[in-house]
């Protein structure tokens, strides 16, 4: 979709994020924050269940929801509220207080049951519009709403301030959720439909579609029949200006680091890669393999039995510019089983700008339909291996070790489409200027 038919003013509009929020803390929390960054503080606003600390530059307020509670702590609350000068009561809130955690794993264990074979956890797991968030609303006066959709309670939540305020929504899609979700258990035939029905209602009738990446507005546009645009993954380059790469000889060890998630789609080909570089390690080369992640009790264990294999926490934010110039190769991996090619098909990993910047070179491995596959081969950003295959894997990173020259040619290029096309400020600009051509009579939600 040719994004200038869109443009019409500069203006900053203020604009009532649902379903996430701004912060430095975790992944989604991060990319919002690089694609509001062209906002006043005072435009922005966030709600979510997020408990993360908000900076108030970036946005000027936060409010925080929460589920409605658990059995347990219904019946607690009442007891505490019901009986506050009995003394007997009392004895018998201080009993309660302590079988409390026999009550906790009890009502757990039973949403987990319902969970895989209804799908009723997700009707228990709903948000309301209180009193105190319909008014913080009234208070902020948004004038658009932005919005991310995962499960039928963010669903459900988004279209209810949506219905409230009548605002203009922006719905911005950055997962294929509607392809993974509720499709075990007696779910797929209760929750399933009406999951659909409720989701293809909001695809076709917000505002403005933004996809998570050139694929996704692509096959959305033909599967929902309406424009859908993208804009490219933004990252801050202020601080890659100054600390990037700029020579190429190898580090003593030579290091591919992982940085991110682990967890669903990115776990078997952490092992692939651990097994070949420890492989290598056995051959003579002096190379290590950095997992930098939050989801430690998600690696497998076989790559903890490698000794090439360094496990550590992920670094402030503020330290991942000099921690992608120290290292020799970034690794973007996806494994290759079904589930993780249709959970990822239309994914684009947010950490793939900043490594880009970095002046290092980048290593994916994946299957060949994912989207940072076919950007990295079709602009020769780095390396790719995308075929399961040892063999493969190792003849492309001894290709990487060998030649300092081939590492500076993918580093550089990469780091200058970076600076062209990623920067968080041209992104956030592009953002500003759809948002400010909506028109400000809202679409009608009858669903």
């Amino acid at each position: 979709m040719n994004l200038s038919k869109h443009i019409s003013s500069e203006k900053h509009r203020r604009v009532l994020i649902v379903n996430g929020q701004l912060s430095q803390d975790y992944g989604t929390g991060i990319y919002l924050t690089y694609l509001f960054s062209s906002w006043p503080g005072e435009k922005v606003a966030t709600v979510s269940r997020s408990a993360y600390p908000y900076d108030s530059k970036l946005c000027s307020s936060h409010f925080c929801i929460c589920s409605v509670a658990p059995p347990a702590k219904r019946l607690l609350a009442r007891s505490h509220n019901t009986y506050p000068n009995d003394s007997s009561k009392k004895s018998f809130i201080s009993l309660f207080i302590l079988i409390k955690p026999l009550f906790s794993k009890f009502f757990s264990k039973i949403k987990q049951i319902l969970r895989y074979f209804f799908g009723f956890s997700k009707f228990y797991k709903r948000t309301v519009l209180s009193d105190d968030l319909l008014a913080w609303i009234s208070e902020f006066k948004p004038e658009i709403i932005y919005g991310g959709i995962s499960d039928l309670s963010t669903l459900r939540f988004l279209r209810k301030i949506q219905q409230h305020t009548k605002l203009p929504l922006v719905l911005h899609i950055m997962d294929d959720w509607s392809s993974t979700l509720y499709n075990k258990g007696v779910a797929k035939y209760t929750i399933r439909p009406r999951y659909l029905h409720e989701y293809e209602h909001m695809m076709r009738h917000a505002d403005v579609l933004v996809a998570i990446c050139k694929s996704m507005a692509d096959e959305f546009s033909i599967r929902y029949q309406r424009d859908v645009i993208y804009f490219p993954m933004p990252t801050s380059l202020v601080e890659y200006k100054d600390i990037h790469r700029t020579q190429w000889s190898s580090s003593k060890p030579f290091i591919v680091r992982y940085g991110g998630r682990v967890g669903w789609s990115i776990r078997e080909s952490l092992t692939d890669i651990a097994r070949v570089i420890n492989k290598l390690q056995s051959n003579g080369y002096h190379i290590e393999f950095e997992i930098a992640t939050n989801q430690t009790d998600m690696i497998p264990t076989a790559c903890s039995e490698f000794d090439c294999v360094r496990i550590v926490r992920l670094a402030p934010l503020s330290e991942l510019p000099l921690l992608n110039s120290l290292c020799d190769i970034h690794l973007i991996c996806y494994d290759f089983d079904d589930l993780s090619i249709t959970q990822a098909r239309y994914s684009m990993p947010s950490k793939l700008p900043s490594c880009m910047a970095s002046g290092n070179p980048i290593l994916v491995y994946g299957p060949p339909c994912l989207p940072v596959v076919e950007y990295v081969q079709r602009e020769n950003l780095g390396s790719t291996v995308y075929t399961r295959d040892d063999k493969m894997i190792e003849t492309e990173m001894i290709k990487l070790l060998d030649s300092c020259s081939l590492r500076e040619f993918y580093g550089t290029k990469a780091r200058a489409i970076a600076f062209e096309r990623h920067d968080a400020t041209i992104v956030s600009n592009s953002l500003s200027k759809v948002i400010a051509s909506i028109n400000q009579a809202p679409v009608a939600y009858s669903n």
